[in-house]
């Protein structure tokens, strides 16, 4: 990357980072590709990976694809704990293409969100199918 942005939630981190690396205040929305922080300004980012640390907190997520869930082993609305599969019965609110990872309870960590990337990956292109969230 050419630069990397880094959003804190209560008090920035504080290190002396690289001139390529900066620290803003907490994300409060996304559109697209511009992303709203909550000291007024706005930026456009190519990618957006968000590492919310232990309290999951997706405020700017719309409510209706925003998942609410504490550290646990079963998610609801995540097909294998990570595919989002919606809050209407019958249908896939965001027709599959957004996924959660890391939001299960902590355990092997590291290798548990690569491998959930991995799964991911696969299913963005096509390598895996996944069946109707009837079925799940």
């Amino acid at each position: 990357a050419k630069s990397v942005t880094m959003s804190w939630r209560t008090q920035p981190m504080g290190f002396a980072w690289p001139d390529t690396m900066k620290e803003v205040p907490l994300l409060t929305k996304v559109s697209s590709k511009t992303c709203y922080f909550k000291d007024g300004h706005q930026e456009d980012f190519d990618a957006i990976i968000l590492c919310t640390g232990y309290r999951h907190n997706f405020p700017f997520m719309a409510p209706d694809i925003r998942l609410e869930a504490t550290n646990t082993y079963n998610l609801p609305n995540l097909y294998r704990n990570i595919q989002w599969y919606g809050t209407r019965a019958g249908t896939k609110d965001t027709d599959g293409n957004l996924f959660y990872i890391g939001m299960t309870d902590q355990f092997y960590t590291y290798t548990m969100f690569m491998m959930q990337g991995l799964w991911a990956v696969h299913v963005i292109k096509g390598i895996l199918s996944v069946p109707s969230r009837e079925k799940c």
